[in-house]
């Protein structure tokens, strides 16, 4: 295990089962399998997500899958600053023989930029 993965282990673990407000640059946005596309129900649309700021902590990068019809919505964000909600979930991956716990994000709710975002304050209380 190389340390920038253990360390961006940690820093998510501390996040677990919460929801937390995301703030990331999109870096790219591509078709894990270019003959999936029409799929309806695949997750086959990768999200690289770098610079990624949670309650005051940096994680380099996170990859987000969604089904392909996000792709045309999210493709237009490549190069942006974003933000939105997302769960800190918990998975089991193999690594070397060996499984272990690692975590990834699940969105809640739309991905928008940044600016949209703070304008439109979506999810502070009136």
């Amino acid at each position: 295990m190389k340390k920038g993965d253990e360390s961006m282990r940690e820093q998510l673990k501390k996040f677990k089962n919460q929801d937390v407000v995301l703030t990331a640059e999109v870096k790219t946005v591509k078709y894990r399998r270019y003959a999936d596309r029409f799929s309806k129900y695949k997750k086959n649309v990768h999200i690289l997500l770098k610079n990624i700021k949670i309650n005051g902590e940096f994680i380099d990068h996170i990859w987000l899958q969604e089904r392909n019809k996000f792709y045309e919505e999210y493709k237009p964000l490549t190069g942006q600053t974003v933000k939105f909600k997302v769960k800190i979930k918990p998975y089991i991956k193999k690594k070397d023989f060996v499984y272990v716990e690692d975590y990834g994000i699940q969105r809640l709710s739309k991905i928008m930029s940044k600016e949209v975002y703070d304008e439109q304050k979506p999810f502070k209380k009136k």
